[in-house]
């Protein structure tokens, strides 16, 4: 592979770009002199800023208006070009806004102007990231002017794309509701949400969010009758039905146990004591299947469907942690109780798929999952890992699966901090699909790179990329200069693809596969052992200077710390292609 060894040789020999942060706009330093009471905000403060009297809002906005004269009278004409005045006229706001770190009062009036220039525009994304801001910065309740925002967004908005970015953003706020037991305001959302999701044109979506209504309904109804009898209980027995509604209705356990434990001196009150106590870490078989039974004696006094599938489901968290050390008369009793367990949670849609086993980072960038502005956004890892991604450039969008990582090729990334188990080494795995944004095949004069976990002595050590050998082919990259390549040599814009790489040791020999769509690709024999690094994973450049960067959308980024089986593959592949995230998966 000369071409390829070439491409690595070019790089080596490149500067890494030094990005420079852009100066705050004049205009900022114009407010400060004009506006009354202003209140400090640093990024760096952990206390929000009081939202500003409604008197210095209207000053502010005076300012605002006389500096951006031009640019709101071509916003205020009624033309289809004042549509994308508006839009630029929110961007302008809200960079201004973002830039603004000292000075409170301005800050919320161009955030908010923002938002309202978003909002006639129908520019989803800019009225959410304007909403953001505020709600980050600014100490209030923001369940009004989240409900308007998303109201007026849904009367406006025409395309799919905005439609599925406003539900998304809808969903999310709902599932907070519910979380919090404010059941009117979760149906509020719930209702406002069914309609854009439909015109989404993402049947998952939908039918996730009719599955949340459903939940929300009946945990309204058993929450209200809670309410009834809490009216006239005080002390333990309080305790007691409060924690009987959130472990055994809503399956919440992490608040329900203290309040059982609390609240029952029986056989309930010692179980609920016991999984508190339990760590599930260390815990033996012996002491792990005492657990599962205790609290499958007590879903078998209970009558209610929900409340007897939730505690079965807790009882199956234990048994799956001592079942292959038990004796075989106890180990068929407990698989039973298993295989029951297994078509209660594919009933409910919590089924666990074994190609999860062993995953230590997952990116979905579904939005819920992405947080934070400007150098301090970050992906949050669905693995339960901790590995998050942090924004280096690139935003999140419409993606196969849910939301998507879109990048422009020159120099936009996100990067994983590396750890122990991210040396990829000896047994591992990448998964990802992506989406060329332009056409790669034969002559492709510019090498892109999906996936990178930097260098071993200046040679690639494990990297998925596009190179320019003049095959247009996709390559897997070890250290030693050890390669997979596929055969596959056009890769059309705008067309979905998934790739997985592993890397297996079996026997003696380090075997790298390569798998696309599913299906086995090529498999090499590498001729020496492939060797880690402690450099940091880059998705969607070479490594973090943003170097051979990928253009395009790039979804359910994972990685495991052991091979996946051939068939593991494929079912990976089958699931996500069908709307099923097995990112979002891992962390259920």
């Amino acid at each position: 592979m000369q071409g390829l060894n070439s491409v690595e040789r070019g790089m080596r020999a490149e500067a890494g770009e030094v990005r420079s942060r852009l100066l705050a706009p004049a205009v900022i330093c114009f407010f400060a002199v004009f506006l009354l009471a202003p209140s400090g905000f640093s990024s760096q403060d952990a206390v929000k800023s009081p939202v500003p009297p409604q008197l210095s809002q209207d000053a502010s906005l005076k300012q605002i208006r006389s500096v951006y004269t031009a640019e709101y009278a071509k916003a205020e004409k009624r033309s289809k070009a004042a549509i994308a005045a508006k839009r630029s006229l929110s961007e302008a706001l809200l960079k201004a806004g973002t830039e603004t770190g000292d000075d409170a009062v301005i800050a919320y009036s161009l955030f908010d102007e923002s938002r309202k220039m978003a909002i006639e525009a129908a520019a989803v994304d800019l009225a959410l990231d304007a909403l953001s801001a505020m709600i980050q910065r600014y100490e209030f309740d923001p369940m009004d002017l989240q409900f308007e925002s998303f109201q007026r967004l849904a009367q406006r908005v025409k395309l799919p794309d905005d439609s599925w970015s406003l539900s998304h953003a809808v969903r999310v706020v709902a599932q907070d509701c519910f979380g919090k037991d404010d059941f009117d305001n979760a149906e509020k959302f719930i209702k406002l949400v069914s309609r854009t999701a439909a015109r989404s044109g993402d049947k998952a979506l939908s039918l996730s969010i009719s599955a949340l209504g459903k939940r929300i309904k009946a945990l309204d109804k058993i929450y209200s009758a809670v309410e009834k009898k809490l009216k006239k209980l005080t002390g333990p027995a309080a305790d007691l039905e409060l924690g009987r509604y959130y472990a055994f209705s809503k399956g919440d356990w992490k608040a329900g146990l203290p309040l059982l434990q609390k609240g029952s001196v029986g056989s309930l009150g010692i179980t609920a004591a016991a999984d508190l106590k339990a760590d599930r870490d260390s815990l033996d078989s012996e002491g792990a299947v005492k657990i599962g039974d205790a609290w499958w004696g007590i879903a078998e006094g209970e009558r209610d469907k929900l409340m007897v599938e939730n505690i079965k489901l807790r009882a199956g968290s234990f048994y799956e942690l001592g079942v292959e050390d038990l004796v075989p008369l106890d180990k068929k009793r407990v698989s039973g109780r298993l295989r029951e367990i297994a078509k209660l949670r594919k009933s409910s849609g919590g089924t666990k798929e074994s190609y999860l086993g062993g995953l230590v980072a997952a990116l979905s960038f579904d939005p819920g999952t992405v947080s934070g502005e400007g150098e301090l956004k970050t992906c949050r890892d669905l693995s339960g890992s901790g590995n998050d991604g942090t924004f280096s450039g690139g935003k999140a969008v419409r993606g196969k699966v849910g939301g998507g990582l879109s990048l422009n090729g020159s120099g936009e990334r996100v990067v994983i901090a590396h750890k122990d188990e991210l040396a990829l080494e000896q047994g591992s795995t990448v998964s990802m699909w992506f989406k060329p944004g332009s056409s790669l095949g034969r002559g492709l004069d510019k090498t892109q790179v999906l996936f990178s976990k930097g260098y071993v002595d200046r040679d690639l050590a494990y990297c998925l990329l596009f190179s320019d050998e003049g095959e247009g082919t996709m390559t897997g990259a070890f250290s030693e200069r050890q390669y997979l390549s596929s055969n596959q040599n056009s890769w059309p814009s705008g067309k979905w693809a998934h790739v997985t790489m592993t890397l297996a040791l079996e026997g003696d020999d380090h075997v790298a596969r390569l798998y696309i769509n599913g299906t086995l690709n090529d498999t090499e024999d590498l001729r020496r052992d492939p060797r880690g690094t402690l450099s940091n994973i880059s998705v969607g450049a070479m490594d973090s200077s943003g170097r051979r960067s990928f253009k395009g959308v790039i979804d359910e980024v994972a990685v495991w710390d052991r091979p996946l089986a051939a068939a593991e593959v494929l079912a990976l592949y089958k699931d996500s292609s069908r709307g099923k995230s097995y990112c979002a998966a891992a962390s259920r």
